[in-house]
């Protein structure tokens, strides 16, 4: 039994649509992989209708519908892919809401100083970072510790 033109436009709708809830799934955590088996279906169904020999005008509108419709899909898919692969860089990133994305500058980590001691933003720098470590020492695992400003330095490796 063959389909007509309309209901396979209709098929192709609806794959659409379960296309873009698979997607939302997918990017919302709920799935490992991708939707490749109904990204390839919708495109299988797509080609059969582009296939079809007469067409009237609103099938014809539907169709240039439905392939733009797949086309905005799959941009934004592939820049929601490419969120959570990377992470977010711009502030309009965070919109998209991919699950399991992090802001891109957590993925680089800072670049290594070292510090001579001899300038005084170098002491400005060190007395800094020891009184953030005096801060967060508390609250760290294990027993607290009081050590001393030139404790700091030796175990710096300062002097």
């Amino acid at each position: 039994m063959s389909l007509t033109a309309d209901e396979m436009l209709d098929r192709v709708e609806d794959l659409l649509r379960r296309l873009s809830l698979e997607y939302e799934i997918y990017f919302s955590g709920g799935r490992k992989l991708p939707p490749r088996d109904t990204e390839w279906r919708l495109g299988d169904w797509l080609r059969q209708v582009e296939a079809l020999p007469r067409r009237s005008y609103a099938q014809e509108f539907r169709l240039a519908q439905f392939q733009q419709r797949r086309a905005l899909l799959a941009q934004l898919c592939r820049r929601r892919q490419q969120v959570k692969e990377e992470g977010w860089r711009r502030a309009s990133d965070r919109l998209l809401a991919v699950s399991g994305a992090r802001p891109a500058a957590l993925d680089d980590p800072p670049a290594r100083q070292r510090f001579t001691g001899e300038s005084a933003a170098d002491e400005a720098a060190l007395r800094q970072l020891f009184q953030a470590w005096q801060a967060r020492a508390p609250q760290a695992a294990g027993p607290a510790e009081s050590v001393a400003w030139d404790q700091f330095g030796q175990r710096l490796g300062k002097h």
